[in-house]
């Protein structure tokens, strides 16, 4: 769950409310009956607060992001993606009161582009989070916040494929093209020299990996 922060003639507006993380943007859904979407169309500034809490693994980490939002139509396909996060993968199984009343009432989409993104990790014992933290950076443009959190994942991975092909784009970003070359390198090398079952796993790093280096020549 996420809450939307939107501005009205009577001041700020909270609405809770499912959001898909896709494509470098916070995807929301509602229908014209809904009042957050109007108020993005007359001000489209607007800020999403998101918090895990799992007292008994530990984890408190909270992503705040500003932005900029934009009503845009339905894609069902993204809707599904969205929904299933939500209510599982088996929509056989979805709540045939809840579909009538909410799903099938679904009419438009809001997408908001993130301007800044601020992430906070104050759990017990995650380091994991950090990789996904530095992937929202980058995706944000933030690239010397996301070579900072993928430096505290990679203290405890330092040979994970996906860790190291995103630093490689941090320092791409920050414009360090041998750093980034040489990170690239290791994560083709660390996929090469896995274990055949963690080979099928992580061989998108290394055509990702590849990919890159040939854009560089």
């Amino acid at each position: 769950m996420a809450h939307l922060a939107t501005a009205s003639e009577a001041g700020p507006r909270d609405s809770p409310v499912w959001y898909l993380w896709e494509d470098g943007a916070i995807w929301l859904v509602g229908n014209t009956r809904d009042t957050f979407p109007t108020r993005i169309e007359r001000d489209a500034r607007c800020a999403v607060g998101i918090v895990e809490f799992d007292l008994a693994r530990g984890l408190l980490r909270h992503v705040g992001i500003r932005g900029v939002g934009a009503v845009e139509r339905l894609d069902h396909d993204r809707v599904k993606r969205l929904l299933r996060r939500y209510l599982g993968a088996d929509e056989a199984g979805w709540n045939r009161d809840f579909k009538a009343s909410v799903i099938d009432r679904l009419e438009l989409m809001v997408r908001i582009q993130p301007t800044s993104i601020v992430a906070r990790d104050q759990s017990y014992s995650q380091y994991e989070i950090w990789r996904e933290v530095g992937a929202t950076y980058i995706a944000a443009g933030q690239y010397e916040d996301a070579r900072g959190a993928l430096e505290r994942f990679l203290d405890h991975r330092e040979s994970d494929p996906e860790g190291l092909y995103l630093m490689g784009r941090a320092h791409a970003g920050l414009g360090h093209r041998s750093e980034a070359a040489s990170l690239m390198e290791a994560c083709i090398n660390a996929v090469k020299t896995a274990p055949a079952y963690k080979y099928r796993l992580e061989k998108r790093w290394l055509n990702e990996a590849q990919q890159f280096l040939r854009s560089q020549v």
